[in-house]
């Protein structure tokens, strides 16, 4: 991203964040722990974001014209993060969010894949709905603190845990973690 496309979008915050009654100061900024960018939906990168680095909340749910969260690698205090309804196409921009505990993916429908996660150690939390065209869900596998997992409207999916195949298990048979890997 070049700086005249960055500055645009710094723009698009800026006016959104005004909009919603949230004064941003030049010495202030950088100081945030929480940012709820949701509905903004002219946003189209998340790099200007990178330099909040005491960000431990991140609501961008609805920036529909948002496509990548590679702009978030940075983020290392980011603790909860709600990308619902927006069109990203993968999440590997997340794999250096190690403090990352909770994550919505509600409603991203271009989304195909999650192995972005697959180093999350912290991640608690994860809701996955509204039909989210993933290819497998391997990426959860060793998450050893993920204790809610909410998938809905994911007509079906495929879970290969060293040898134990979970071919085409849909919601209404598998509703939640402790369950599937009961069937384990």
């Amino acid at each position: 991203m070049d700086k005249s496309d960055l500055k645009k979008n710094m723009s698009i915050i800026e006016n959104h964040l005004n909009q919603n009654n949230i004064i941003l100061s030049d010495s202030g900024i950088e100081l945030f722990e929480t940012l709820d960018l949701s509905y903004c939906q002219l946003l189209e990168s998340v790099d200007g974001i990178a330099n909040l680095p005491n960000l431990t909340s991140l609501d961008l749910k609805e920036c529909q014209s948002l496509e990548s969260v590679d702009g978030l690698a940075n983020l290392p205090n980011l603790t909860t993060l709600d990308l619902s309804q927006c069109n990203i196409k993968n999440i590997d921009g997340l794999a250096k969010l190690t403090s990352l505990t909770e994550l919505h993916l509600d409603y991203c429908t271009a989304l195909k894949n999650i192995d972005g996660l697959a180093n999350l150690m912290n991640l608690k939390e994860l809701t996955i709905a509204g039909g989210c065209p993933l290819d497998d869900l391997n990426a959860l596998i060793n998450l050893p603190n993920l204790t809610i997992l909410f998938l809905e409207g994911m007509e079906s999916f495929y879970f290969d845990l060293e040898g134990h195949d979970l071919d085409m298990y849909d919601r209404q048979t598998v509703s939640n973690f402790q369950e599937l890997i009961k069937i384990l």
